[in-house]
């Protein structure tokens, strides 16, 4: 029979992020989802404004992202060590079924850090035009942390080195993307940095080619991917890799032939009210209970 109450490493759990937990009696046969101002919130907003087919994936899809905001913050694990707010998900649908809401949310969550990174890539390209040049220029070590699913593995440490601790993100609306990337060779495998970067493992190489770089870092790296089933279990084909157990999935509803559900829109004052909250997870630095 399924047991009445919540178990306890859930109950922990929500009681990290703020929500209000409480005891079930004997006499109730299942757990309730979440009610309204049981969850911290931002994702107590995003929850209000998702259709209740998509809740869940939207909560679990805003993980990643509110973890690169809050950088700066760790908690300990069950056995005690620290941890950053690492994540990595693959929210896996049928073509056309309803995916695509990730992209409004990557555009509000990760907004402070997309005007960030538009600066550090002015930067970056002012750098560059003027060695093209013959100027002799200082690099200024471009702090871009949204980074593309199809990043070369020379240009990715090079971007973990400059983030300093940092995390860096990637969004990739198809995971295929992700899969054909790692079709390069082994300089190009990107599931061993993934699977580090969960645990926050070092990681480094030393220079291959004249266009590589050299270095070790700590490795700080949320992902968020989407995919069809099909694409997703090809990206995930070696089950003994260690990679799958890291990942969180997302299957969303079976959509096809029904009506799809309506995301409430948001308003301005919505929006500027989140994207404060999200500055403000920015700032937050060192342990947390």
């Amino acid at each position: 029979t399924r047991p009445a109450e919540m178990p306890s490493p859930m109950k922990e759990v929500l009681s990290m992020l703020g929500a209000v937990v409480e005891v079930e009696s004997e006499e109730e046969e299942s757990l309730t989802a979440p009610i309204n101002d049981e969850l911290p919130a931002i994702l107590q907003e995003l929850a209000d404004h998702a259709p209740e087919e998509f809740k869940e994936a939207t909560l679990i899809a805003a993980m990643p992202m509110l973890g690169t905001l809050a950088t700066g913050i760790r908690a300990k694990y069950r056995d005690g060590k620290l941890n950053s707010p690492s994540f990595i998900v693959d929210i896996e649908a049928p073509q056309a079924t309803g995916k695509s809401f990730v992209d409004a949310e990557f555009e509000l969550l990760m907004d402070p850090i997309i005007k960030q990174d538009e600066v550090e890539w002015q930067k970056e390209i002012e750098y560059s035009l003027a060695k093209k040049d013959g100027q002799e220029v200082d690099n200024p070590c471009a702090q871009i942390r949204i980074i593309e699913p199809n990043i070369g593995v020379s240009a990715f440490l090079e971007r973990a080195l400059y983030a300093k601790g940092k995390h860096l993100f990637t969004y990739a609306p198809e995971i295929e993307t992700v899969q054909k990337n790692n079709k390069g060779g082994a300089w190009t495998q990107k599931n061993d940095l993934i699977r580090l970067a969960y645990d926050n493992k070092p990681w480094g190489q030393h220079r291959i080619s004249k266009d590589s770089i050299s270095g070790k870092v700590t490795l700080y790296y949320n992902m968020v991917m989407c995919g069809t089933p099909n694409k997703c279990r090809a990206f995930f084909a070696d089950a003994e890799s260690g990679l799958v157990s890291r990942v969180t999935p997302v299957i969303l509803p079976d959509m096809v032939g029904a009506k799809m559900p309506q995301f409430k829109i948001w308003t301005k004052e919505e929006e500027e009210k989140v994207k404060r909250q999200c500055l403000c997870l920015m700032d937050e630095e060192g342990e947390v209970d």
